[in-house]
């Protein structure tokens, strides 16, 4: 089963670097800039049905300087998104941060990225999605602003902000 990863905000480094190990591995791999996307996407409420999922795997950068680091997460938890597994990736995590997120149920993850603390959590997460999961495009045909359609075309067409497939040349993974 191909289990769909979203990489919101990561940065370029981290995101072709976790990109490319998860296609790898034979997930499909859909990274956003900017985070914005989901609140604009997702206004009133999660667009997925009951077995439908847009993604598996939601993976946020987080900035522990900002004011509110988890912002973006937690509007998807209020408005009843589907995904079950959300993980933060920050180069900066504080006490008081970590125990937010621990509180949340958010999986975290440290720059520089340890793929071999990361990767087993993936494929976890991926030997847990329901045989009744039916991936959804919603996403993809949304009517958003033109900076982020023309945001999203780009995506679709460059390389570290719109990684390959899983199906398109990616090894599956024999777990």
């Amino acid at each position: 089963m191909i289990a769909r990863v979203f990489l919101v905000e990561l940065g370029p480094d981290a995101e072709l670097r976790l990109g490319r190990e998860l296609e790898h591995l034979g997930f499909d791999v859909v990274a956003f800039r900017p985070a914005g996307f989901f609140s604009l996407c997702n206004a009133q409420g999660c667009r997925c049905g009951p077995e439908q999922r847009c993604a598996d795997i939601l993976v946020y950068g987080c900035d522990c300087a900002q004011p509110d680091p988890f912002l973006a997460a937690e509007k998807q938890v209020h408005r009843n998104c589907k995904v079950n597994h959300i993980a933060m990736i920050s180069h900066n995590w504080t006490a008081p941060a970590l125990m937010h997120a621990i509180a949340m149920g958010i999986k975290t993850f440290s720059l520089p990225l340890d793929t071999k603390r990361s990767l087993p959590w993936f494929r976890e997460c991926r030997r847990q999605i329901p045989a009744t999961r039916v991936l959804t495009d919603w996403y993809r045909g949304a009517a958003l602003p033109g900076d982020l359609r023309a945001h999203l075309d780009r995506a679709r067409e460059s390389g570290p902000q719109r990684a390959r497939s899983g199906s398109e040349g990616a090894q599956s993974d024999p777990d």
